[in-house]
């Protein structure tokens, strides 16, 4: 979730002599076919149909502090990644955060690197102890500073047990110091499983999710709330508690333009019931399909296909792109999603709708054009593999999985998530694949060493690269302390 780059940027080609210079003016000047052209030259030899190498996947250092689910992470204008947070694989809240330097390949607590080794954690307000969250929301400022708000963990304790609930604190992070301040103001409500994102003006906009645990009923959020960075205080949106028109906890919100749009997710009735004090589960992440209600009869709505954009300009939400959408009307929650450096297109892919089931994984992918403000149907995730005896592709149903860009190519790197084995249970997938944004398809499927769901992915700055952190098995039982790179 980081701000449109400004700045020129050089590609680091593979087997190309000379580099490429490209710059994201923000300018909707050229088709998205030009623009997918020009920035898919650098991986273009002689002519369209031949292209390099596909790349391919190493192990990179592992996280210093052990396994890592439920946790975010933040490319910083340093080029080292930020990683707040989440559980560790015996389901304990991890107190401690970690930088990652992309050039040594290391990873370091950040209570080594902070002026003392609290600023380095997420303090309670006496700052008697580091508190302990997963689900929550990470996002860079204009200024470089990250703010991270809410999710689900615990920030008090009674009779020495932590409370877990919906956190409504917020942080600031700054990498010049490596240390962490909290807001002496928290959001309007708390909320975990929410969405976050920095606007044009500077200010961050959070919205959606739930902010009850525990014993329902419960309808998940459809309000909004702005952070204003300078002030550390939240303001609610136009709209109050009914902001968003649609149910959108587990969708995706990415920069549109110069506004945000929010597309996909639900509108949840009922959550884990108290006697779980760890969410734990195998489908939604932390929350067994058993705990979850959709479209009861106290409901107005479970799947949402439409989208909303927030109007930086007016402060308020209004109706998202109308073009039919290639996942139909039934909705999608807990797909991958990214706003492409190259031109500012939004890539979709998998996820979970409610065709044919609760929760029925799909392997569709599209494309949301910036300049037309038109949905395009991609190709299905597994496409690019060959069926058996010259039968066609058949497609490979994901949901969790996680996409990025690859360098400013245009070409996208979907990465695992969670299929359904021959039993018809969810399990972690180690297959990756890319999208072809020139050509609209998908080439080069390969695999990574593990399966991972619940994991993260961030694009290192001025490379090819993506590296892959931590996750865990579709079980949601395993958390994992490994990572990988992707190089090309």
């Amino acid at each position: 979730m980081n701000l449109t780059k400004k700045a020129c940027s050089v590609l680091a080609l593979v087997g190309v002599v000379a580099g490429l210079t490209a710059c994201d003016t923000g300018s909707a000047s050229s088709s998205p076919a030009q623009q997918a052209k020009l920035f898919s030259g650098a991986f273009i030899g002689s002519g369209l149909s031949t292209t390099v190498s596909v790349g391919s996947f190493s192990a990179a250092a592992s996280l210093s502090q052990g396994a890592r689910a439920g946790h975010t992470a933040t490319l910083l204008d340093t080029g080292n990644v930020l990683v707040v947070a989440g559980v560790d694989a015996n389901g304990g809240f991890h107190p401690e955060n970690e930088l990652y330097d992309p050039q040594a390949d290391t990873w370091t607590p950040l209570s080594t690197l902070a002026a003392s080794q609290n600023q380095g954690r997420l303090m309670d307000a006496t700052g008697a102890f580091a508190t302990g969250r997963q689900f929550h929301q990470a996002v860079k400022t204009s200024t470089g500073v990250i703010m991270i708000c809410g999710g689900l963990g615990f920030e008090r304790v009674v009779n020495n047990q932590p409370v877990i609930e919906a956190l409504g604190t917020t942080y600031t992070f700054d990498p010049q110091t490596n240390n962490f301040t909290l807001t002496p103001a928290p959001m309007l409500t708390p909320r975990y499983w929410h969405m976050a994102e920095a606007l044009s003006n500077g200010t961050i906009l959070a919205c959606a999710g739930w902010d009850v645990f525990g014993q329902g009923p419960k309808i998940a959020l459809q309000s909004a709330e702005i952070f204003d960075a300078g002030l550390g205080t939240w303001s609610a949106a136009a709209g109050g508690a009914q902001s968003l028109t649609a149910g959108h906890t587990w969708g995706n919100m990415n920069i549109f333009g110069q506004n945000v749009i929010v597309v996909n997710g639900a509108r949840f009735d009922n959550a884990a019931p108290p006697q779980m004090q760890q969410p734990i589960g195998m489908q939604v992440y932390g929350v067994s399909p058993a705990a979850v209600m959709i479209g009861s009869p106290n409901s107005t709505g479970r799947y949402s296909a439409g989208g909303e954009v927030y109007n930086v300009t007016n402060g308020a939400f209004g109706a998202g792109p109308t073009s039919t959408r290639n996942v139909g009307q039934a909705g999608v929650i807990l797909g991958g999603a990214a706003r492409l450096a190259s031109g500012g297109d939004i890539y979709y892919a998998g996820g979970e709708n409610g065709t044919q089931g609760r929760f029925q994984n799909i392997a569709t992918t599209e494309l949301l054009e910036v300049s037309t403000g038109q949905f395009k149907a991609g190709p299905e995730i597994g496409s690019s593999v060959p069926g058996q005896g010259g039968a066609p592709p058949t497609p490979i149903p994901t949901t969790h999985t996680e996409v990025g860009e690859i360098g400013v190519s245009g070409d996208v790197l979907i990465v695992g998530g969670a299929i359904l084995n021959a039993q018809g249970q969810p399990q972690e997938t180690p297959f990756c694949e890319i999208y072809d944004r020139l050509n609209n398809v998908m080439k080069g499927n390969l695999n990574m060493a593990e399966g991972r769901i619940d994991h993260r992915v961030v694009p290192i700055r001025g490379t090819n690269n993506i590296l892959v952190i931590g996750g865990r098995d579709a079980a949601m039982n395993a958390p994992k302390d490994t990572c990988e790179i992707y190089r090309r």
